[in-house]
């Protein structure tokens, strides 16, 4: 039997720590198509990649979830086992890099400590476990020589561009600059690339695995906290842009490199033709809504004139808006340049001098902020609490007048807290939205700070929007999640199955894993604990919607999705909604239920537009984007405490809709 049959079979009965590989392999069974191969005996470098297999993911198997995750060496030596087989599976294999790797997992196999570097300066490809579903995800560090344990140096975090073919193989020759490093041993600055499992646009889980890296780097080298900059190319620009302005107190400064600002200029529609909650998605994700967060965040854009790939109008739009706001931006715009100025502009001076002179205010006087979302409730001192109305944006607007004052103004926000650790004396006056705060919201904080509550949170529901559950539909995905599998009703359940294999090829395009599955009747106690559960099918068909489904806001009847006092058809129709797991409200369950959603779609962009709930029709949306969405019946999110609100909810008034 070939080496990656006989490599599936084992793994597939060594438990949910080696399904991710076990399906690759599998995958690339298929992908042969070869019986000849298939019955051919074992070469060496095969029989060695078992052997190893069998012995890191036994350890594995045996270790708790959380441990796993934690162990940085189990982390890179799943990554060589993939990247061997990967290599194995490429048009050009490349039989020294396949033992390369396989020496890597050999070391790790031999001493599990083995592969913690022995010089922390220089360049070093490292990986983590993912605790979203155990995949190996790698990311780049790079020390400077001067690097001396003692003195925390300031990091650069640089999101790599687009590739169609970019995977684990190929992303640091594709992605990583020897020009950024040189500028970085220059100066001074620690170096982190995280991979964001390719071409997640770095959104969504995207954005996890880069704050996930900054931690990991954190942990490994001293860092300047207010010295963190966030940087990009392309696709890596716009993440880079997006993910400041979620988390401004995070960073000193932005550079950028041939980013997008707007989608609707980049999908050349104008915003209004979209429904209202693509809107809202999109004004979540992309930083030209949410400029105003760069507030204290200095940006340094480059663009070439010539740039093919993407229009030079998004780095001159992004300028002027920065500048017709006040906020520090230099734009340097290269007469030749390409898309590919990549080394141009991490070379230019003014970035040079820049990137010595930015540093993270502490605190800033002054603080504007807006969010869509629970999910980005914090900027520097101040930390929303509560939002009024879903779909519309929160906003703050504070600033410490004197040490004995504080103004704040706020928009669709009933509660938020401000936290001040030096700068304010005691009998300091709050006024909020005009009105002076009674001193008993003033909290004295030793030695020298004061925590202010502004506004009361609703008391007494079951249910509330956190930072950790707020959805939208994708949110699902970034967290630990099982694809639950129905199995009751026969032939309906064998239909509504393959809703769960659509569901799973689609996870391992996007995110270059393979997620978990289980069966409707073999979820426990503990799967309810631990993971969001992704439940495909309806009532009559999967077991676990049964048990919940008459404490869902939308309900699903025999011919009916309903919302509220709206019935839609469910006959032909399909339905995405998350919500609060009622067995356990500290996870999700995500309902995919009908007609599956977005077959049409790119990989890396089926659910970048998907509120807290969908019903919707197999025609396609013609608002004007190229991402050809289904069309929507109804469409919203839920309100502060999980519950349909009419503010929020948005029914498609072409269609016919029942009352």
């Amino acid at each position: 039997m070939h080496l990656l049959k006989k490599i599936s079979v084992f793994l597939k009965h060594t438990g949910a720590c080696s399904a991710v590989v076990a399906a690759l392999l599998s995958a690339v069974l298929m992908s042969t198509g070869n019986a000849q191969e298939a019955r051919r005996e074992m070469t060496p470098t095969e029989r060695r990649w078992n052997e190893l297999a069998r012995v890191i993911f036994g350890r594995e198997r045996r270790m708790p979830r959380s441990k796993a995750c934690a162990d940085a060496g189990l982390g890179r030596a799943k990554l060589a086992l993939e990247k061997a087989l990967l290599l194995a599976r490429s048009s050009y294999a490349q039989e020294k890099a396949i033992e390369r790797e396989l020496d890597i997992a050999a070391r790790y196999v031999e001493d599990p400590k083995s592969l913690e570097p022995r010089d922390i300066t220089g360049f070093h490809e490292l990986a983590y476990v993912s605790d979203i579903d155990l995949s190996p995800q790698p990311y780049l560090l790079y020390v400077p020589t001067t690097y001396d344990g003692r003195t925390p140096m300031p990091l650069i975090v640089f999101l790599h561009g687009y590739a169609w073919d970019l995977s684990k193989t190929n992303w640091i020759e594709y992605m990583y600059s020897p020009s950024l490093q040189n500028v970085c041993e220059k100066l001074g600055f620690v170096l982190a690339l995280p991979y964001g499992r390719s071409n997640t646009e770095f959104m969504g889980i995207g954005e996890s695995d880069v704050l996930h890296v900054i931690d990991l780097v954190k942990k490994r080298v001293r860092i300047d906290d207010a010295r963190v900059v966030i940087s990009g190319a392309s696709m890596g620009g716009s993440g880079a842009y997006s993910i400041a302005c979620h988390r401004p107190h995070l960073f000193a400064g932005i550079f950028a490199v041939t980013g997008r600002v707007d989608y609707f200029t980049w999908m050349n529609a104008p915003k209004e033709k979209f429904p209202r909650f693509k809107q809202v998605q999109v004004d979540t994700d992309y930083a030209r809504d949410l400029l105003g967060n760069l507030l204290h965040i200095p940006v340094f854009i480059g663009h070439g004139r010539l740039d093919a790939l993407l229009d030079v109008k998004q780095s001159r739009l992004m300028a002027r808006l920065m500048k017709e706001r006040n906020l520090t931006v230099d734009y340097v715009e290269f007469p030749n340049g390409s898309h590919y100025i990549w080394s141009d502009v991490f070379e230019h001076p003014t970035l040079n001098a820049a990137l010595q002179k930015w540093r993270r205010p502490e605190p800033p006087a002054k603080i504007q902020y807006r969010t869509y979302t629970m999910k980005y409730p914090r900027a520097y001192w101040v930390t929303i609490e509560e939002m009024e109305t879903w779909g519309r944006p929160a906003d703050v607007a504070a600033e410490i007048k004197s040490a004995k004052r504080i103004q704040v103004e706020t928009e669709n926000i009933t509660a938020l807290i401000l936290d001040l650790s030096k700068g304010i004396e005691p009998g300091v006056e709050v006024v909020w939205n005009g009105k002076d705060v009674d001193a008993s919201a003033i909290e004295r904080k030793a030695p020298d700070g004061f925590r202010v509550r502004l506004g009361e949170r609703t008391e007494g529901m079951p249910l509330r929007k956190t930072p950790q559950i707020c959805g939208p539909v994708r949110e699902a995905y970034d967290g630990p999640f099982l694809i639950v599998t129905p199995t009751l009703g026969g032939a309906a359940a064998m239909r509504d199955a393959v809703m769960s294999r659509k569901v799973a090829t689609e996870w391992r395009v996007f995110a270059q894993a393979i997620p978990h599955f289980m069966q409707d009747v073999a979820v426990t106690d503990e799967h309810i604990r631990d993971f969001n559960l992704i439940l495909c099918g309806g009532p009559e068909t999967n077991a676990v919607l049964a048990r919940i489904a008459d404490r869902l806001p939308i309900r699903i009847e025999s011919d009916a999705y309903v919302v509220g006092k709206r019935r839609f058809p469910r006959e032909g129709n399909g339905l995405l909604m998350i919500y609060p797991n009622p067995l356990n409200p500290k996870r999700y369950v995500l309902i995919r239920e009908g007609l599956h959603w977005g077959e049409s779609l790119e990989a890396n962009h089926k659910l970048d537009l998907v509120p807290d709930f969908i019903i919707y029709t197999p025609d396609i949306d013609r608002d004007g984007s190229r991402y050809e969405t289904n069309q929507y019946l109804c469409a919203g999110y839920f309100d502060s405490f999980w519950r349909l609100s009419e503010a929020s909810t948005w029914a498609n008034r072409t269609m016919n809709d029942e009352r």
